[in-house]
């Protein structure tokens, strides 16, 4: 039986009384704290952002998952090309898998192509909820006008004629 005082009647949960600031800063340290995974090749603990999840498939196949929502334990690599490539090389899926799985030898290559999908899809999206614009006269009108918040290029792009630089 709980006695007055001990959370009992006319009493309240001492953490109560903390700050409303310091139980929120207390959830995103938490949260901000979760949100870090080692990479598997590196060794390196970096913030979610700057990793690639896979998951290993019902063909214990690696696969990647870029949205990081599949089902089954996340293996966490850094996103760049050559610590992927050097995941697949030396077999380090299936020693952090713990299992015997399947890395295709060219898997930083079709991360690579999935990456490249994922932000033509997006760009997709912003362009038709009117947030990017395409074409020279637009981007230019979105230039002048300080609409404009990046502007993306395309490498095999023509300087209009007459204009040096």
């Amino acid at each position: 039986m709980r006695t007055k005082g001990t959370y009992g009647i006319g009493s309240h949960h001492p953490r109560q009384d903390w700050p409303k600031q310091h139980r929120h800063a207390r959830r995103v340290a938490t949260a901000a704290a979760s949100s870090t995974r080692t990479c598997l090749v590196t060794g390196e603990e970096l913030p979610k952002d700057e990793l690639i999840r896979f998951v290993v498939g019902p063909d214990n196949s690696i696969v990647p998952d870029l949205a990081q929502n599949l089902p089954g334990r996340g293996l966490w690599v850094k996103a760049a090309r050559e610590p992927i490539a050097a995941a697949a090389r030396k077999n380090l899926f299936s020693k952090a898998a713990k299992a015997s799985v399947k890395a295709d030898p060219n898997l930083a290559d079709i991360v690579e192509s999935l990456l490249r999908k994922r932000c033509f899809d997006f760009m997709g999206l912003a362009r038709g909820a009117g947030l990017a614009v395409l074409g020279q006269t637009q981007v230019e009108a979105a230039v002048a006008g300080r609409a404009a918040g990046s502007v993306l290029l395309a490498n095999d792009a023509t300087r209009p004629a007459g204009k040096q630089g």
